[in-house]
């Protein structure tokens, strides 16, 4: 999937050589609820030039300087990656410096500060699509991709049965199925087969606005290859299966462990994913 980032490396550098500022002019400063306050770095800046040669614009477009509040030596702000302090300050440094040390704290869209060799770090670790905060889960620049099998299907089909606690609706019936495959560099033992037990796999949610959300939903996470991954099974035991990712699913209409009436599905599965930065801004307009 491609992943979108905010400007093209030609453009920013283009910026840059007229000196211009990727925002809008004036010095855009939000202040958050702990007192910090946090501007956008400009990119007429000498420091923020040589910055650009070093890292990749999705970087640039994502991180902003740091500056923190007036906190006790016991209370300060550490980076939750390497937990060392913010020695750094970019206020700290002469614009003619050539050299913007990797301990230099930079802060986050979210506004969580970490250091700028933290954040390449960060970077390097999402294959250089995206940028994600360690502390609240955001992700920035990209979408997040997981490690499910290439070339799986989803078919979505509405029957006439209800899900038990949803007699007023139809029922979606949701297949999913994967063919016999070699795992990828993602996964735990590349080039070896995986298994298949259980395929293919049938899972329900009732046909409501909600529920039909939630199946939009789902699709998105399963085209990001969210749904399932490569693990042991905790059924058969067996290592290099392809399982579950995570999204608790209904695999059965009416009754079982797995199965309806749960008051509390609906709200569970779109709280798991946004948790994997699934929202409902993602679904297409287009119905199922």
């Amino acid at each position: 999937m491609r992943m979108e980032v905010g400007m093209t490396p030609q453009r920013v550098e283009s910026i840059a050589r007229r000196g211009e500022s990727a925002e809008p002019s004036g010095d855009k400063r939000e202040t958050d609820e702990t007192g910090s306050s946090h501007h956008v770095m400009s990119l007429s800046d000498p420091r923020v030039f040589k910055y650009l040669k070093d890292v990749d614009n999705l970087l640039v477009t994502h991180l902003f300087t740091y500056q923190p509040s007036d906190k006790d030596e016991d209370d300060k702000d550490v980076c939750p990656i390497c937990l060392l302090d913010f020695d750094e300050l970019f206020s700290n440094f002469d614009p003619d410096n050539a050299e913007i040390p990797s301990n230099l704290a930079v802060t986050l869209e979210c506004k969580h500060p970490v250091h700028l060799d933290c954040a390449k770090e960060i970077f390097k670790n999402n294959n250089k699509q995206y940028l994600s905060c360690p502390i609240c889960k955001r992700v920035f620049g990209g979408v997040l991709t997981g490690t499910q099998p290439s070339g799986g299907s989803m078919s979505v089909q509405r029957q006439s049965f209800s899900c038990a606690g949803y007699e007023s609706y139809p029922t979606f019936e949701i297949t999913y199925n994967f063919s016999p495959g070699l795992q990828g560099p993602e996964h735990p033992n590349p080039g070896r087969p995986y298994h298949l037990s259980g395929f293919p796999r049938v899972a329900y949610l009732p046909a409501s606005e909600e529920g039909t959300l939630l199946v939009k939903m789902l699709r998105v996470a399963f085209e990001r290859r969210l749904v399932f991954t490569i693990g042991t099974s905790h059924t058969t035991g067996m290592p290099d299966s392809v399982v579950w990712g995570g999204v608790h699913h209904k695999t059965s209409p009416s009754g079982g462990s797995h199965g309806f009436p749960d008051p509390t599905h609906l709200q569970c599965l779109k709280e798991e994913l946004n948790k994997l930065h699934v929202f409902e801004t993602d679904v297409s307009e287009k119905t199922e």
